[in-house]
């Protein structure tokens, strides 16, 4: 859980979620405008679904081997590389 393989396995679901976290926003709007888009309230879905998923992910590596995934469905190669088990 303490290596620097882990936190960028962290970092990059964090980012997916926090990703998804925007669209979801934008699509529950019929339109969106991004000239009047509300800026400030994206970035709050954005950093909501971040903090969430890096959590969890925290949650999960304390849990198990330190390895992000609780069902061990990948595992942490030292290439750096996600590999399926």
């Amino acid at each position: 859980m303490f290596t620097l393989l882990f936190w960028k396995a962290l970092f990059e679901r964090g980012v997916k979620t926090a990703a998804q976290a925007v669209v979801l926003a934008i699509t529950g709007d019929v339109a969106f405008n991004a000239l009047n888009a509300d800026w400030l309230t994206l970035f709050g879905f954005a950093a909501g679904g971040f903090v969430l998923s890096a959590l969890t992910t925290l949650a999960t590596g304390a849990l198990t081997d330190g390895n992000p995934s609780i069902g061990d469905a990948e595992v942490l190669a030292e290439n750096g590389r996600h590999e399926a088990v």
